[in-house]
């Protein structure tokens, strides 16, 4: 094949890709804000555990409900999380606050990574100090922790070959999630703890339609 075919076959390969057009089919939300000062000063005031003795929730379950008696802060919280995913979702389906907890890293040892189970959306506000020594969340994509993906280095990162996500971190940010999606942190040198407030939610009320209604009100016989 002499150059002048090759660049011919070039030209109308730019030309079939210019005329692709490439969609998001499904996407996974990642919400962040920044809340106020006033709720990170209360969060200062309320108890945690250390990250390497979380205990079940039965040893100790008012450590999974540390709002307990911050009636308004859960409600505050709770009001911007469903700002945020009825906004996205399209509709106005009631949430509640379930399980929440503060968990304290002062040894500087990674978070092995995990998921959250029985919920459907979960929360994580860092409301301490935090410096260059304190590592960000890393949150990772579904579909390339499939046993069925393809394992393919690219230069060029993009949403669609991205295998991880770094969220911010800073005191008053808080991000929002997919419970099922895994995340974790990495080591760090722990010159000052690293503490993170955290909360999974849940819809109330009637879900669905047809034989896949759920009316959460069933669940309390």
């Amino acid at each position: 094949m002499n150059t002048r075919c090759q660049f011919a076959i070039l030209d109308q390969l730019i030309s079939v890709m210019r005329m692709i057009d490439t969609q998001i089919m499904f996407g996974i939300p990642l919400g962040s804000c920044t809340i106020q000062q006033s709720i990170c000063d209360q969060m200062k005031t309320l108890p945690s555990m250390s990250q390497q003795d979380i205990r079940d929730y039965a040893a100790n379950p008012d450590m999974y409900n540390v709002l307990k008696d911050h009636s308004q802060l859960r409600k505050d919280l709770t009001s911007v999380f469903t700002t945020w995913i009825n906004s996205i979702q399209g509709n106005n389906t009631t949430w509640a606050m379930t399980t929440n907890w503060i968990t304290e890293n002062s040894t500087g040892r990674s978070m092995g990574m995990h998921n959250h189970t029985n919920a459907m959306y979960s929360a994580v506000i860092y409301f301490g100090e935090y410096d260059d020594n304190h590592p960000q969340l890393i949150l990772y994509n579904p579909y390339h922790m499939s046993p069925r993906t393809m394992d393919v280095v690219s230069p060029a990162i993009n949403p669609f070959n991205n295998v991880s996500y770094v969220a911010p971190i800073g005191e008053g940010t808080m991000i929002m999630f997919p419970s099922f999606i895994f995340h974790e942190h990495e080591s760090f040198e722990a010159t000052t703890p690293r503490k993170s407030f955290a909360c999974n939610f849940f819809p109330t009320g009637v879900i669905g339609t047809g034989d896949s209604t759920l009316d959460t009100n069933w669940l309390q016989h």
